[in-house]
């Protein structure tokens, strides 16, 4: 191999590992957040009754200072969750996309 070659070879190894570590630590921050718990996620926990209340401050579409606080257990939170997922689904398959075809 000519010298140019080892460079350009090396280059694209050096460059591939950094990527892969970089994927790497990425998802290692994910997984340390979900494992931090519901503090880390920018929920408030309160006590009602021996039952937690996660809270979170929600923005209505549209506005950057207007917020209102949400304090929901978790298995609302996941019903929630659950609803809003099902109601982006229908949305989209009931959208009628444009023909590509001419």
């Amino acid at each position: 191999m000519t010298r140019t070659t080892n460079r350009y070879l090396t280059g694209v190894v050096t460059g591939l590992l950094a990527l892969s570590l970089g994927a790497c630590a990425s998802k290692g921050e994910k997984q340390a957040k979900k494992e931090a718990g519901p503090a880390a996620l920018g929920y408030t926990i309160l006590n009602n009754r021996g039952e937690p209340l996660y809270c979170k401050q929600i923005r209505p579409t549209g506005s950057n200072v207007a917020r209102s606080t949400r304090c929901l257990t978790a298995a609302e939170w996941h019903d929630a969750q659950e609803s809003d997922q099902r109601a982006l689904y229908e949305l989209r398959r009931s959208y009628d996309y444009p023909s590509t075809r001419r």
